[in-house]
């Protein structure tokens, strides 16, 4: 096990997992209210980091079929013991035990991909590795919906905190691959932080 799985295990099995809200974010629910008829009963979406399941249960609930990949084992079993209820859901979803930075998934399999949270967690020198997988897996003009917490200082408290994007550097990893479709940023930090939410399509 890699030293982030363990770091993200030992996170679930503690509790300590402000973000797990066990609720679907609006953002997420306009995207699929607004282009729901742009999707097929065959198309993949694919949750990124897809932790106890939340939004890959409501993914499946847009019939498609959902997958979700995350590298804590504990995130996915809490996440299996919280919706039992998920066999209403048929075979429209499915979890991996997978880094996302090296995906066991076929080239452009995917219509739609949605990254809430991870990628900002990862180390700097990972990320390009992560979008050339994110390139590979989703198909041409598939869309890509990420949520990441933007520094406005580039001093940070903690080490997590420092993984945390500044400004200019979600477009330096995305424009030369990616068309920026809409962008929401928080109007008021946080904690020296703010919420980004940005749709992208792969060019």
């Amino acid at each position: 096990m890699s030293s982030d799985a363990h770091y993200w295990n030992q996170r679930y099995r503690r509790g300590e997992t402000p973000w797990d809200t066990g609720l679907a974010p609006p953002e997420l629910e306009a995207f699929w209210s607004e282009r729901r008829a742009e999707f097929g009963p065959q198309d993949v979406v694919l949750d990124l980091g897809c932790g106890t399941l939340t939004n890959l249960r409501f993914l499946a609930q847009q019939a498609v079929r959902a997958l979700g990949v995350d590298m804590a084992f504990s995130a996915l079993r809490q996440g299996r013991h919280r919706f039992f209820q998920m066999r209403d859901l048929g075979r429209r979803a499915d979890i991996l035990v997978g880094d996302v930075t090296h995906l066991p998934l076929a080239e452009n399999l995917a219509a739609y991909a949605l990254d809430l949270g991870c990628l900002h967690t990862l180390d700097v020198p990972a990320r390009p590795a992560y979008v050339e997988e994110l390139c590979r897996v989703l198909r041409p003009s598939g869309y890509y919906h990420l949520f990441a917490f933007q520094r406005v200082s580039e001093q940070a408290p903690s080490e997590e905190e420092r993984r945390f994007f500044l400004p200019g550097e979600i477009d330096a990893l995305f424009q030369a691959r990616f068309e920026t479709l809409s962008e929401a940023v928080d109007a008021e930090a946080t904690e020296g932080r703010v919420g980004v939410w940005r749709l992208m399509r792969r060019a």
